[in-house]
């Protein structure tokens, strides 16, 4: 069984780390595929400097940049030949014992398509602070979109290993702006028929600091990546036919609730916004930004007015 790990890197600060995390894995059957997406910074002198027998290093032409991140991780799956793919993030660690214990997830489970793990949250020192939700061995697509929509799990890109072979069967990695909700509705495509299969041994490291996307204030971006989640979202849970009665209710629940969740989404980019903004005429612009763009948005008046008073509490 073979394993990609790949990584869209621009990022160099953390990098080599990442970089260690992944030549050091206590698993043989791998190969390392690194894409610099034209980095100003030192990306292709760390690679360089790595001695791996399986590592292989590409460049773009031209950067691709966090607003299409997803073509990225398409040319990474479109590059690599392992039977499952992990998608790194390049300030992200592994554990060095991701890949094994993968390894025998998969081989006690061969039936599903998609595997998971806990992770510790650090800091930008390396230092662990919290951790992800607990989940069942085993569950539906349904479950998770039922605990994902209710803002009761975290999970993010390298926590999860796909098939490579369903993943391209269902076209890649989905595409959205900042690759927003993108690993949300991978999953949920690639889990489709069999569910998602997890372990509670917690093996990725993820990074959180004022480098991450997801800290990044391109509002705007987020909320036009929310309103495509919220319609291709809607589609998928459309197209489920439920085989328990717990699905059946998961399914009837998701749908009464569907509005009430991508509300609280797109507040909560507000929000962050409105909070990210360091001074009183930069809270204006912002709100200025909001109001101009509130059709296009498909922002209700209510939204916003719960947003503001929210983001000085």
């Amino acid at each position: 069984m073979k394993f990609s790990l790949c990584v869209s890197a621009y990022k160099d600060v953390f990098f080599k780390e990442c970089l260690n995390s992944l030549i050091n894995q206590n698993y043989d059957n791998y190969e390392i595929i690194i894409l610099n997406d034209c980095s100003p910074g030192c990306i292709r002198e760390i690679s360089n400097a790595v001695v791996h027998p399986n590592l292989y290093y590409y460049e773009n032409e031209k950067n691709v940049g966090a607003l299409d991140l997803v073509d990225n991780w398409n040319k990474l799956l479109d590059l690599c030949s392992g039977d499952y793919i992990v998608i790194v993030g390049d300030d992200d660690y592994l554990s060095p014992d991701y890949l094994s214990n993968f390894h025998q997830l998969i081989i006690a489970n061969p039936q599903y398509a998609v595997f998971h793990c806990r992770s510790y949250i650090v800091d930008e020192k390396s230092t662990e602070f919290k951790l992800t939700n607990s989940w069942p061995n085993n569950e539906t697509v349904l479950n998770s979109m039922y605990h994902r929509l209710s803002n009761l799990r975290n999970w993010y890109i390298s926590d999860f290993v796909y098939s490579t072979k369903i993943l391209k069967a269902i076209g890649g990695f989905v595409k959205l702006p900042l690759a927003w909700a993108s690993d949300d509705l991978s999953f949920y495509c690639a889990a489709l028929e069999h569910g998602v299969c997890h372990t509670e041994i917690p093996l990725l490291f993820y990074r959180e600091s004022p480098y991450t996307i997801s800290n990044s204030n391109a509002y705007l971006l987020k909320l036009d990546a929310v309103n495509y989640e919220y319609k291709l979202t809607k589609e998928l849970v459309s197209k489920i036919n439920p085989q328990t009665k717990a699905d059946e209710i998961l399914k009837s629940y998701i749908n009464l609730n569907f509005d009430r969740f991508f509300d609280r989404k797109k507040e909560d980019c507000i929000i962050q916004a409105l909070k990210g903004s360091k001074s009183i005429p930069y809270k204006i612009k912002t709100l200025f930004a909001l109001m101009k763009n509130r059709s296009n948005a498909s922002l209700t008046t209510y939204n916003l007015i719960k947003s503001i008073l929210k983001s000085f509490s």
